[in-house]
């Protein structure tokens, strides 16, 4: 019995199962985004007493902020209909706000687990969910079917 074995086909299933240049960019943005909500969390909640859910909004904030700008700059490199998708991007960090905020609540006040090990987690859990929103939404490249101001006249 004979096997066949395509290098060509076994590398394309390696390249497949790697990240993409995408998601490894993504993830060096998220990291830094993170460390500053996380920073803006802690900051927030055991230097000046804000209540969690209140510290982890303004991170949250921050984090989204700041992360649109770079990805919209390093990363996906769309500079067409900058409001909507900023708009695009807001609405998904603002998903990505009310899971960090639920994972919190079950986490401290259900769980009675520490602040900061939870948020830790739900950065995580949020990064991935908003890297796929993101990248298919947010940054998606603009459809013919919908001209943008250079191709409206």
């Amino acid at each position: 019995m004979t096997s066949r074995f395509d290098h060509h086909t076994t590398l394309q299933w390696f390249a497949a199962c790697l990240p993409s240049r995408r998601f490894i960019v993504y993830a060096l943005i998220g990291a830094c985004c993170a460390a500053l909500d996380f920073a803006l969390f802690t900051l927030l909640l055991h230097w000046l007493g804000a209540h969690y859910l209140v510290a982890n909004a303004a991170g949250a904030g921050a984090g989204i902020v700041s992360s649109f700008v770079l990805n919209r700059r390093f990363n996906f490199r769309q500079h067409d209909e900058p409001l909507r998708r900023f708009a695009a991007f807001f609405i998904v960090g603002l998903l990505g706000l009310a899971l960090s905020s639920l994972m919190l609540f079950v986490g401290v006040d259900l769980l009675r687990l520490g602040e900061l090990p939870v948020k830790l987690v739900s950065i995580v859990v949020v990064a991935l969910v908003q890297y796929m929103l993101n990248r298919d939404w947010s940054f998606a490249p603009a459809s013919p079917a919908r001209p943008t101001r250079e191709g409206s006249a």
